[in-house]
């Protein structure tokens, strides 16, 4: 029996660094990378330059409070040299525990996957994963003041009541003992642990979601001569239940983990790194969207919210199909419904709560009248029911429940269990009655995250991760492969496992009449998805930009500009038939020839430790685009957000930019002249700057 198994490498290549996940010749401080198994315990660690020691140090591992220390491992045939695979058998639990090790031979990382596999039924109540503790610990390089600690959960939280941004995205630890990855905002799946320069960092990213999803617990030492964490673990969690019934027909993967040691990479890239070794496990929507290069348009902000009717819709799609060819979806938003937008009036027949007053022929007919304009039909849909409605009310054993066996509730509002066959079969109807080839293909599905991901609900039998998979997957199935899927409340913070269904998520909280205000307080959500790349995952919104006649022109570009550089999916709003010539051509200028999906740089750096909204943002187009082959290099974004005017810009160096590239203005297409050392640029209240950078043969 093989209780030990090392692996080093002295002669790694570089960790990954620098600017776009990118290496460069920045000093690599880490060397010697060491992966051991022994006794039930993983060790994952480099060697720093001034000699310490720096990583995971004897990571252990439990099911239902049985430690792995305790086990006895045998070594497997593996199929490479870089894979280790060691099973044991947990005889009182009565099953068998794999666990494969994954060396990438090239980097400072390692993938652990973990299977379960019982011999009879079994429930598991607790599984914890990478556990450490302040005897075997997670090996730091500097002092506990220098740490930084970046998650998504920094920067907003959204656990139902609460819904609010927070900053910085970038924090000291906290000495109290914090849970990161709960709640509902589908957070990315990773946490990264840097210092104040950002020299080394420590990654770990959750590879899978379903059944159970990673959530870490994190206590920095409070004594001040020690350093390090006194906790430093995560559990694996059945989201929307109390345990987990292990099938006995094959292993279940319940946690697969890449660690990986970096250097010199900001928090910007490591999410972005995070996300696209996600991603590239699925067929990931934001590669293959009819987004990527083009757009939509959706009746809900700049005014309208629910006073919609087939005529006024119409008039406006014709609009549309006149003025922006990129358009090529129109999503109809809440307000076809004869009740309210729950999806309680739906019952007990689906057709019965189509408004006839506003669409006399159905909407059926108005989808069909859309096509036969060129425009892709979309519906927007919410499952929350109405707990004092005659569904609710009817069905009591159809109710989502929560931890205390009650109806589970946001306010007079909750949603159905689809774990219980009869309520799945009639939402299923719903679903019918609204998606199909010959309905709607488009869907944006609101007001549902708190139903799969709340850690208050209980489902009868799986857990919320189960069934959200299963939801989303009747959902692709109605549309199609070619047609639009995006999640909105909760807002989405960009979490890369939902790409296998999904085209695009909203951010940004609604912009409604796209006044100043709701532009910046929708704008803060946005920081930490930025950097990554939609087109290989899924594409963020930043909800509608249109024209609001009661702001400057400054603040409509604004808001214009920012949801160009943020580089996600184009969403055009507003009572187009009421918008003046400028606004039209300001629109035209944003819809021109979409290219979406690239990552948007941010600059700034004090956006990751102050209030997140970047002053500069760049988009670097690669050749091989679309918007390269028309002779452009970049984009580039300056943004003052106070009402104080301020000197806003970078240096050519940060920039990526040559000192002699040839700018123009992206509204006109003036020439620009840059500052002798970079961009600069005084910017009034609430301005912004939005340039092209062309190609040298331009």
């Amino acid at each position: 029996m093989l209780q030990s198994t090392a692996w080093n490498n002295d002669k790694l290549g570089t960790t990954p660094t620098g600017k776009n996940i990118s290496q460069d010749h920045l000093k690599n401080r880490l060397k010697s990378h060491h992966v051991e198994f022994k006794q039930g315990r993983l060790t994952v660690t480099a060697q720093h330059d001034d000699g310490k020691t720096v990583g995971w140090d004897g990571i252990s591992f439990t099911v239902n409070g049985q430690s792995s220390t305790q086990q006895t491992y045998q070594s497997k045939p593996s199929p490479t040299p870089d894979t280790q695979i060691w099973q044991t058998y947990y005889a009182t639990l009565q099953l068998i525990e794999t666990i494969e090790v994954n060396i990438d031979p090239g980097q400072f990382a390692v993938t652990v996957k973990r299977y379960l596999q019982p011999k009879s039924s079994c429930r598991i109540d607790t599984i914890t994963d990478g556990m450490l503790d302040d005897q075997l610990q997670l090996q730091t390089w500097t002092t506990n003041q220098q740490l930084r600690l970046a998650h998504t959960n920094h920067l907003r939280v959204e656990h139902y009541p609460r819904s609010r941004a927070e900053y910085p995205l970038l924090r000291v630890p906290a000495f109290e003992q914090k849970e990161y990855g709960l709640g509902e905002a589908n957070d990315l799946p990773m946490i990264y642990l840097t210092d104040e320069a950002g020299q080394i960092g420590l990654m770990e990213v959750s590879l899978a979601e379903s059944p159970l999803r990673r959530i870490w617990s994190v206590q920095l030492h409070e004594h001040m001569v020690k350093t390090g964490f006194a906790r430093w673990q995560a559990s694996m969690q059945p989201i929307g239940s109390d345990h987990f019934m292990l099938p006995t027909d094959c292993p279940t993967l319940v946690s697969a983990t890449q660690y990986r040691m970096v250097e010199n990479l900001r928090p910007a890239d490591a999410f972005a790194l995070g996300a696209d070794q996600v991603a590239k496990q699925y067929q990931a929507r934001g590669k293959v969207s009819s987004m990527r290069h083009g757009s939509c348009y959706c009746t809900w902000n700049y005014g309208i919210n629910r006073e919609i009717d087939h005529d006024a819709l119409i008039r406006r799609a014709k609009i549309i199909k006149a003025n922006f060819p990129s358009v090529h979806h129109f999503l109809m938003d809440d307000g076809y419904q004869k009740g309210p937008r729950t999806l309680d009036p739906f019952y007990p027949d689906p057709h019965q709560n189509i408004d006839l007053q506003k669409f006399p022929q159905g909407i059926k007919a108005f989808a069909r009248e859309l096509r036969e304009i060129g425009l892709e039909p979309g519906i927007w849909f919410a499952p929350t029911v109405n707990l004092s409605s005659p569904l609710a009310q009817q069905n009591q054993d159809w109710l989502l429940r929560n931890d205390q066996g009650q109806p589970f509730s946001m306010g007079n509002e909750g949603y159905l269990d689809i774990s219980v066959k009869p309520a799945r079969q009639w939402l299923c109807s719903v679903l019918d009655m609204l998606y199909g080839k010959d309905r709607f293909v488009g869907c944006k599905l609101d007001f549902q995250s708190q139903m799969f991901e709340s850690d208050k609900v209980r489902y009868r039998s799986g857990n919320g991760l189960i069934w959200r998979s299963w939801f989303y997957q009747q959902i692709r199935n109605r549309i199609g492969e070619d047609g639009f899927f995006e999640t909105c409340i909760a807002m989405s913070m960009g979490n890369p496992h939902l790409s296998k269904w999904c085209d695009g998520y909203r951010v940004g909280s609604d912009i409604e009449d796209g006044s100043w205000q709701r532009h910046v307080d929708s704008a803060r959500w946005t920081l930490p998805v930025l950097s990554i790349a939609g087109n290989q995952s899924l594409m963020l919104n930043a909800d509608s930009f249109g024209w609001n006649p009661d702001e400057s022109l400054a603040v409509n570009r604004h808001r214009a500009t920012w949801c160009f550089i943020t580089g996600g999916l184009l969403e055009l709003g507003g009572k187009l038939e009421n918008y003046p010539k400028q606004a039209m051509d300001m629109l035209s200028r944003i819809l021109n020839n979409p290219d979406r999906g690239y990552a948007c740089r941010v600059v700034d750096e004090n956006a990751y430790t102050g209030v997140p909204l970047p002053r500069v943002c760049v988009i670097d187009y690669p050749e091989d685009s679309s918007t390269a082959q028309r002779g452009i290099t970049q984009h580039i974004a300056l943004f003052n957000w106070t009402d104080q005017t301020h000197m806003v810009g970078s240096t050519f160096e940060a920039l990526n930019l040559k000192a002699d590239a040839k700018l123009v203005d992206f509204w006109d297409d003036q020439p620009y002249t840059s500052h002798q050392h970079g961009l600069f640029e005084l910017l009034g209240p609430r301005e912004s700057r939005l340039l092209t950078v062309l190609t040298e043969s331009r």
